[in-house]
């Protein structure tokens, strides 16, 4: 058994040795240990309070609740234990089944397989419309910062806002009732901040421009209510489960909208080439009536995967998320283990390593979420090590194998990280490597811009936008043409961190 600390430099001991250096919870880890691994559960699962997002008043309204007792299918009832957002995403699948059973209309979306013409029936060139999908950790400048470049009345954005925007990796509490008045004072002061994210992030929203005093904004822009967002930590499945929210909403509420493609970002991302031009890379797998695709070709998605054919990743328990901010992990060997054996029955021992980042067509995002196999995979991997590094490629590669003729994957990410530097945008050098690698056609967006100073300036730059970039800086000093200049070499005791 191990501790792996995310907040020291990702200090990851044996587990007696965090006992030797004074960790006091080695007994609680032992028992956690044994929970998942001898659980054994009846077929139900009671879920409590479930945000029933089809009651939803209006995109950034809040929700209904009801309870409901779900009878979870015998192939997955070796999956627990259920923790509270376990049950969230059970309760969550089990009205988008209810919802799409009672759907009187299929909504069918628009083809975008590879066509000769690439043109509508009119013989109008038919760009590709974008869902961007938000996934927000973040401050509100920062994202005031991207959304000034990243919104277009031409595409589409479901947005969900982390139940806590910031230090996911607190330090420990001190212990004791001292320590826990004051894990209370801090939980309530943070509380407060995140309301206060929360209102800020929505009023920018609402205040974008827009061409017509007859449009809504909300006829274009989702935000998951409170009541059924997430908290996410790194490492955790539910940085997996909070974009699942996303495809489910899409899938549900949101199946009115007309896209072709979804793209996630993080609050770090930003464009690297103006949204025309976005649209324009997709445009050649577009198809029409009169031009469809050739069989066997597939609607294209795109996730970056380096094919690792093992299971690469320890089995973890995370305690305590609000308290602690640590992982502890056990080095099993996946077949050991009640999720890995239901992996083997449903032929999904393929994990292939990814990124979380990816491009998905709409096709594959509706085959996602209405495949049984696919939504017990996603609880498989919940007793699994940073599950976002494996869940997308496999699950996606399993779909396309099985409907090889609907369904195609092509290994890229589209977007500009260098890993093996300081993992930060404002590192001299990147933004002139970000604009030769946009001139190739071989990004679309950059990761880690860690500031709204730089998220402004680059997409400035990069987009050609006119933004006024001094309302985001508060140190005094500016970014120059320095940042042209070529990299330097990487410090030897520099750390990459998350």
């Amino acid at each position: 058994m191990y501790v792996w600390y995310p907040t020291k430099s990702f200090d990851f001991r044996p587990m007696k040795q965090a006992k030797a250096d004074g960790d006091d919870r080695y007994d609680w880890y032992e028992a956690k240990l044994l929970d998942f691994l001898v659980w054994q559960d009846g077929g139900e699962v009671r879920l409590p309070n479930p945000p029933s997002s089809t009651s939803s008043s209006s995109s950034n309204g809040s929700s209904s609740s009801s309870s409901d007792l779900v009878t979870v299918p015998d192939a997955w009832t070796s999956l627990g234990p259920w923790s509270a957002v376990d049950k969230q995403m059970l309760a969550t699948f089990h009205e988008y089944r209810q919802h799409a059973a009672q759907k009187s209309a299929v909504v069918v979306p628009r083809p975008v397989e590879k066509s000769s013409t690439g043109k509508q029936e009119n013989g109008e060139e038919r760009k590709a419309t974008i869902v961007f999908g938000l996934m927000l950790h973040d401050d509100v400048p920062k994202f005031q910062a991207q959304w000034q470049a990243l919104f277009s009345e031409e595409h589409y954005y479901v947005i969900h806002l982390d139940k806590h925007l910031e230090e996911k990796n607190a330090p420990l509490p001190p212990a004791g009732a001292a320590g826990t008045a004051a894990a209370a004072a801090e939980a309530e002061a943070k509380k407060e901040k995140d309301v206060q994210r929360r209102e800020g992030i929505l009023a920018i929203i609402a205040g974008t421009p827009l061409s017509s005093p007859a449009a809504s904004v909300w006829d274009r822009v989702h935000v998951v209510e409170e009541s059924a967002s997430i908290d996410s930590l790194w490492g955790d499945i539910t940085l997996v489960y909070t974009e699942v929210l996303l495809w489910l909403r899409l899938n549900q509420q949101l199946s009115h909208w007309e896209w072709d493609y979804l793209i996630n970002l993080s609050g770090s991302d930003i464009p690297v080439v103006p949204l025309d031009a976005v649209a324009e890379y997709f445009q050649p797998y577009l198809a029409t009536a009169s031009a469809p695709a050739a069989r066997g070709t597939g609607s294209t998605s795109w996730i970056y995967s380096h094919n690792n054919t093992n299971e690469f990743r320890q089995t973890y328990v995370l305690p305590e998320k609000e308290a602690h901010k640590l992982i502890v992990a056990f080095d099993l060997r996946q077949n050991e283990t009640n999720f890995g054996r239901y992996r083997a029955r449903v032929n999904m021992t393929r994990l292939l390593g990814c990124t979380q980042w990816h491009v998905l067509h709409r096709t594959m995002l509706e085959r996602l979420v209405s495949t049984p196999e696919v939504e017990g995979f996603l609880y498989s991997m919940k007793h699994t090590s940073i599950p976002d590094e494996s869940f997308f490629a496999s699950a996606a590669q399993w779909l396309v194998d099985r409907h090889p003729e609907e369904l195609s994957l092509r290994p890229q990410d589209l977007r500009y990280v260098k890993e093996i530097r300081y993992r930060n945008l404002a590192a001299k050098g990147e933004l002139r490597e970000m604009m030769q690698e946009a001139r190739r056609r071989h990004v679309l967006f950059a990761r880690k811009s860690n500031s709204a100073l730089i998220t402004c300036v680059y997409t400035n730059r990069l987009m050609g936008f006119n933004h006024d970039c001094s309302v985001f800086n508060s140190t005094g000093e500016f970014p120059s043409d320095a940042l042209y200049d070529e990299p330097q070499p990487r410090p030897a005791d520099a750390k990459d961190a998350e």
